[in-house]
């Protein structure tokens, strides 16, 4: 399959980078006015401490507003109105005392509290806010005009916020300017849970690179993932591709030091991507993206199904770097996971798709522009398990997908996994949910259903909810309202 469709296929399935749940939380280098370079690539410079800028708390405390807790109806224990205005949670993480800080992409203006931001084309804005309403902590601007887009977050054990997104242009996020090589490039920083910059790196050359997700482990060392082209500096660990586009898997330090970078490849452009990162028990990194039949994984190659137009791959790698184990997941004709969450006792929990459809001989797909659906063939949303044995333990279709539609796990303390997304047609088969376009189901460690309900006020396309937990505290982001009335709402099931 050409990596052009699978791209295509991404962006209407609504396949980006994960939001971080609490339980993976789910981050000395060049001076500051320079940075390290090698040939086709570059370490951008490391920006440590300094006065905010561009990136500046835009408010905090009562300066900002207040978020009130409303009634969301049976289920439900509480929902906040985050935003007015056409926005989305692109990664939602939980703190050690109960605030929820979002990852909000926007488009032109939005409101928060007393606050405006004016966004361009497209705005990047950090929020945190308890849980259970009050005053806003804090505020922060850090992109506009579609100069820092997907994002994702995680938390550390001391309530700092580590995220990564693709830079474009130039961005401040609070330690001075930050200017891509390329077209796009990595952005790696750190705040302080009062939204206060540690410390930003910039890792990209010439040739458009780009992160998929972050997570921290319990020890707070970063693992971020993505692809890059040509040549990349992680920060004094040089990957050079032999091929057009090229997957990373990077460790960093809290301090932000690199500890390792690792190259895998699937042969080219048309065959690979990845998608998304994890972080187990073991503090073993685990990274999971798409590729037909053979992948390098550095010198040691994961073969897969064969006969399989697109398959999925799972690799952990040690906290040291070394790979700890590998396998392919290859269910169905054209099985494609996105999202990947470790699970209890070293299983690994997969959501994502299966795709039955034919490609042209221009290696296009077709979709029908009303429903979403495509015009031949089916793609359908699924959660899986794969046990500590690496092997498949349970999977469940949900549904049905459609254009800009996303399915999204998180596993609860007690081991059960929690799915928020879109469908396209009644989810699990209930007939009771035949109407329903988004909904939160829990499922038992088992794989069997234990409950799906609608989430109320969802807009009717392209909700993109966002999921996190931590302890017994589960919170869901999600478009709401429709037109003029259109916002983002944070919800807390019962």
């Amino acid at each position: 399959m050409n990596r052009a469709v699978l791209l295509a296929i991404l962006a209407l399935a609504g396949c980006k980078g994960k939001s971080a749940t609490g339980d993976e939380s789910h981050s000395s280098g060049a001076p500051a006015s320079s940075g390290v370079n090698g040939a086709g690539g570059s370490y951008g410079s490391k920006r440590e401490g300094g006065s905010d800028a561009d990136g500046a708390i835009a408010a905090s405390g009562a300066g900002a507003g207040t978020v009130t807790a409303t009634n969301a109806g049976s289920g439900w224990a509480g929902s906040l109105s985050l935003v007015a205005g056409k926005a989305r949670a692109a990664s939602v993480a939980i703190d050690s005392t109960n605030n929820a800080i979002i990852a909000i992409e926007f488009e032109h203006s939005i409101t928060v509290g007393t606050q405006t931001f004016d966004g361009g084309e497209g705005g990047m804005l950090l929020l945190k806010v308890p849980i259970a309403g009050g005053p806003i902590a804090w505020t922060k601007l850090l992109g506009k005009d579609r100069t820092l887009e997907y994002t994702s977050i995680a938390i550390d054990s001391k309530d700092a916020i580590v995220l990564t997104g693709a830079l474009v242009g130039t961005v401040d996020v609070g330690g001075g300017a930050l200017t891509s090589a390329g077209d796009k490039d990595i952005l790696l920083a750190k705040f302080g849970s009062d939204g206060t910059h540690q410390w930003s790196h910039r890792f990209g050359g010439s040739q458009p690179d780009r992160p998929a997700s972050v997570a921290i482990d319990a020890k707070d060392s970063i693992a971020v993932a993505g692809y890059y082209a040509d040549a990349v500096d992680f920060g004094g660990k040089k990957l050079t591709g032999k091929n057009s586009a090229e997957m990373f898997v990077a460790r960093y330090a809290p301090d932000g030091k690199v500890v390792f970078a690792n190259r895998i490849s699937g042969g080219g452009e048309d065959q690979s991507e990845l998608f998304d990162v994890a972080v187990d028990e073991k503090s073993n990194v685990i990274a999971i993206g798409a590729f037909s039949e053979r992948l390098d994984l550095g010198g040691k190659p994961l073969v897969g199904v064969r006969g399989k137009t697109l398959q999925t791959f799972v690799v952990a790698y040690t906290p040291a770097g070394g790979i700890a184990w590998s396998t392919a997941y290859a269910p169905g004709g054209a099985t494609m996971a996105n999202v990947v969450r470790a699970g209890k006792s070293g299983s690994v929990i997969l959501a994502g798709t299966d795709m039955n459809m034919p490609v042209d001989q221009n290696h296009m797909v077709s979709f029908d522009v009303a429903s979403g659906a495509p015009t031949q063939g089916s793609m359908k949303s699924f959660v899986a398990e794969l046990g500590p044995d690496h092997k498949s333990k349970w999977s469940l279709a949900i549904s049905n997908l459609g254009m800009g539609d996303i399915i999204e796990p998180a596993v609860a303390a007690n081991g059960d996994i929690l799915v928020v997304g879109n469908a396209a047609s009644a989810p699990f088969d209930q007939p009771a949910l035949k109407d329903v376009k988004t909904f939160l189901a829990r499922i038992s460690s088992a794989g069997a259903v234990v409950s799906a309900v609608p989430i109320p006020n969802a807009t009717a396309i392209t909700a993109s909810p966002k999921l996190a937990i931590r302890g017994a505290t589960t919170v869901i982001a999600v478009q709401t309202g429709e037109g003029a009335s259109q916002g983002l709402t944070l919800l807390r099931p019962e």
